[in-house]
């Protein structure tokens, strides 16, 4: 299971002069890391294993990818017809999204 945040292409294209003053990566650096550190807080703990597993994987300009390699993840995410889901990993994506618009939306100002 795993999320990639990308879609901000068409917004660096249209603010190219203003990108040189700019550091994304360390933008999205930081939301990832309080993205990921709010997962692992959330992540449902019986011996460990879905929590060591939540990672992220990539940080760049474009964006960053959060993902959990345990192989039961999703199924605890959403739950199956005889366990309810313990939404760990999308509820903390959502939660601190504007966090992340406001972040870039405070380096955008000249």
């Amino acid at each position: 299971m795993s999320v990639t945040i990308i879609g901000l292409q068409e917004t660096i294209t249209i603010i190219d002069r203003a990108i040189s003053r700019l550091n994304f990566e360390q933008v999205f650096s930081e939301v990832a890391n309080q993205m990921l550190e709010q997962i692992r807080s959330k992540t449902p703990v019986r011996t460990g294993y879905l929590r060591d597993h939540n990672e992220l994987t990539e940080v760049s300009a474009n964006g960053f990818t959060l993902s959990n390699t345990a192989e039961y993840a999703i199924y605890v995410e959403f739950g199956t017809y005889k366990m309810a889901a313990r939404d760990f990993f999308f509820s903390s994506i959502n939660e601190l999204m504007p966090q992340l618009i406001q972040q870039i939306q405070t380096s955008l100002v000249l």
